[in-house]
């Protein structure tokens, strides 16, 4: 893999955990351009974010969510639980 190519994947890769500056931005789409294989590997990149933000979207609906009753019924339990240290 060249400087270049290797440099270009970790600031593509970069992108998804902090803004790039605008001189990385630009560095990163010429090299996209201009490479082939660069641009392959961040197109299978955006279909991965792509997927991982949908399952995280379903995860959250489908989040299991405790009853009123159960929710107090570990609160009497955690608060009996802190009586009996003390």
């Amino acid at each position: 893999m060249k400087h270049f190519c290797r440099e270009t994947s970790r600031l593509f890769s970069d992108g998804y955990e902090r803004k790039l500056t605008l001189f990385e931005r630009l560095r990163v789409r010429l090299h996209l351009w201009m490479c082939n294989p660069c641009s392959n590997y961040a197109s299978s990149l955006k279909v991965l974010d792509r997927l991982l933000a949908g399952m995280r979207k379903r995860a959250d609906e489908q989040a299991p969510c405790l009853s009123a009753k159960d929710r107090q019924r570990i609160q009497l339990a955690l608060k009996d639980l802190a009586q009996s240290d003390s």
